[in-house]
């Protein structure tokens, strides 16, 4: 068993660096327009000007390019705590997510609550409640999402973030109509039909390859999987993602999964284009004992095997692709988990059991009733 690391509790206190976008008042008056040629100055004084100009307009591009590679910074960057205050882990760029739908959820653009054909009625802001959670900023039209001082469609806009982004959500108003987020390092509320928030938040460890569940709400933890990362040259990128598919549609189309290699995976659960949760790979479509034993040997042995998915017993495939919904935001970390694994893993049997079923082919863990193990 790889070595205990210090207790971190996943999801704990990590705080999102959001990008702030101050709110401008409207100009309603049209200025005159005035250039140099209007203004009776000496050419000394024209100098003058045009050197400011040019100075302010180096600063300005100097601010623009420093900003620009904070940005990227952010990206490419984890901290050494993974969940810890300084994590900037969840600032992804839109082309790392899938232009997810927004399906059974209600996803309307948070201005619309503002619009209406009655007057405008001062509204009361709602008490917020214990309730911490992580989720995704997700606006219907792809734009940003306000940030608002208080749990009021009437209150003052502190700020803005953009939609498809991960947050660590501190509280939820009684009414359950905002979340409180932080924000330039100021509390504030986001409407909750731009922040998708599933039941649970998971976080994948390659350190000792462990997958740890934790539900949304109090962030205590519900599950601890033993999981086989990629192995050395397809690894399992170190960054956010969220669940992209339903429970409904996952159930009707992919308990068997075509993968990479001309092979095949029982509940597949995708949290991108390239990459799953899925059960340990099978030469035969279908066929519950044609599993890969060596497979299932490194998942006990707890190294990275993979080409480059998440792949757990089918037992705990089954559980994450029954259980956890889209937007269910998925961490994956370098670190080690401090926490053991949940359930057993039975090694593997050979030979036939006392019925004179083989267990060749068979993953232990799997519910199939045809399941020589089931039948001890």
């Amino acid at each position: 068993m790889a070595e205990k690391m210090p207790a971190r509790r996943a999801w704990r206190d990590s705080e999102q660096a959001l990008t702030v976008n101050p709110v401008q008042a409207p100009i309603n008056r049209k200025e005159p327009q005035v250039t140099l040629n209007h203004l009776c100055v000496s050419k000394k004084m024209k100098f003058s000007l045009t050197m400011i100009a040019v100075i302010l307009a180096a600063v300005f591009v100097s601010a623009a390019v420093s900003s620009c590679g904070s940005d990227n910074e952010k990206l490419n960057t984890l901290p050494s705590e993974p969940f810890g205050e300084s994590s900037t882990a969840g600032e992804l760029s839109d082309s790392d997510l899938l232009n997810a739908s927004t399906e059974s959820v209600n996803a309307v653009s948070e201005s619309s609550l503002q619009t209406s054909a009655q007057p405008s009625t001062q509204t009361t802001a709602k008490k917020s409640t214990d309730y911490v959670a992580w989720g995704y900023i997700h606006t219907a039209s792809g734009g940003n999402a306000n940030v608002r001082a208080k749990s009021s469609a009437d209150s003052e806009i502190i700020g803005s973030t953009k939609s498809e982004r991960l947050v660590r959500i501190y509280g939820r108003s009684s009414d359950k109509k905002w979340y409180k987020i932080k924000v330039n390092k100021k509390y504030g509320f986001v409407s909750a039909v731009n922040v998708m928030v599933a039941d649970y938040a998971i976080a994948v460890y390659k350190g000792n390859q462990r997958v740890a569940v934790y539900k949304n709400g109090d962030l205590s933890e519900v599950k601890i999987f033993q999981c086989s990362t990629g192995r050395a040259g397809h690894e399992t990128p170190t960054k956010d993602f969220y669940i992209t598919t339903t429970i409904k549609g996952r159930v009707k189309n992919y308990t068997w999964r075509d993968l990479k290699g001309n092979v095949f995976g029982q509940y597949g659960t995708t949290i991108s284009p390239y990459y799953l949760f899925h059960s340990l790979p099978y030469k035969t479509k279908g066929k519950n004992a044609s599993m890969d034993k060596s497979g299932y040997q490194a998942l006990l042995d707890g190294k990275a095997d993979s080409d480059g998915c998440i792949r757990l017993c089918v037992r705990d495939a089954k559980w994450i692709f029954e259980n956890c919904d889209k937007y269910t935001t998925v961490r994956i970390v370098d670190e080690k988990c401090d926490k053991e694994p949940t359930e057993n893993y039975p090694a593997l049997k050979k030979g036939k059991n006392a019925d004179g079923v083989s267990y060749s082919g068979w993953d232990p863990t799997d519910p199939d009733e045809n399941n020589p193990y089931n039948a001890e």
